[in-house]
């Protein structure tokens, strides 16, 4: 899917699914919040991305709501779609690394206690090298 831009020959394309903006597009706008429910971790994760690059604010604390039911399971039916609790808490750690979000990374630190180190490492490795900046000097 492309959009045009007003400057003639200027576009660019979204990465995101139309299912992902049409959940995302009806946070925005002024009516009843839509059911995140049913949808499964990694759709959580791809609307996370898509509220984090378009910042809005509501989809993002929303996501994390959802987030911590990997932190804290419940069990509700996507806690158990095929991928491991493990798993997802190393691409939740991912994710709040890439958004700096240090409240995430501090709660996810005794949960993945039993990862190896190089797989944290590797995790911050991948990180461009002006956001590691925003984890210089902080304490976990």
């Amino acid at each position: 899917m492309t959009y045009k831009r007003t400057r003639a020959g200027d576009s660019g394309g979204l990465t995101e699914g139309g299912d992902t903006l049409e959940i995302l597009f009806q946070a925005i706008y002024p009516r009843p919040f839509p059911s995140l429910k049913d949808l499964k971790f990694d759709d959580i994760m791809l609307l996370a991305e898509a509220a984090e690059k378009y910042q809005d604010f509501s989809m993002i604390y929303t996501s994390i709501a959802h987030h911590r039911e990997v932190l804290y399971p419940s069990c509700s039916s996507w806690c158990y779609d095929g991928s491991s609790l493990q798993s997802k808490r190393r691409r939740l750690l991912a994710h709040a690394v890439k958004h700096d979000d240090l409240e995430m990374v501090r709660e996810l630190q005794p949960l993945l206690i039993n990862i190896p180190l190089s797989e944290v490492a590797d995790i911050f490795f991948h990180m461009s090298p002006s956001r590691v900046g925003a984890f210089k000097g902080r304490s976990f």
